[in-house]
């Protein structure tokens, strides 16, 4: 979801990859806001010290960027040469579906994307 990364335990990205687009980019900060808040909620309450995402979380939702980008006609996947895209001609800015979906899918996240140990 563009706000943690596998392997980066309680280290959070507030506008981070594949969050570029949706109604508002602020409305996608506060999106990522409340998972931020609500993961250090659930440390704080018990006696773990380390959210993390899964790697496999952060492959299935890479792989479903990939796809739903692929599937439009836009200068997100056009060929063109831009900030969208890194060196490889990977899009790592754009997220590829409008912001209720992305709302809907941060509201998942803790549940199936996030690991507290």
């Amino acid at each position: 979801m563009g706000i943690t990364v596998p392997g980066f335990p309680n280290f959070f990205i507030l506008y981070g990859p594949n969050t570029n687009g949706g109604v508002s980019v602020i409305a996608q900060l506060e999106r990522q806001a409340e998972v931020v808040a609500g993961a250090v909620r659930r440390l704080s309450r018990g006696r773990r010290r380390s959210i993390d995402t899964s790697p496999e979380a952060a492959r299935r939702f890479v792989a479903w960027v990939d796809r739903k980008l692929a599937t439009s006609a836009s200068a997100m996947n056009a060929g063109c040469h831009n900030y969208y895209h890194d060196p490889s001609g990977h899009n790592v800015t754009q997220w590829p579906g409008g912001h209720l979906a992305y709302a809907l899918a941060t509201r998942f996240v803790a549940r199936f994307g996030l690991r507290i140990r």
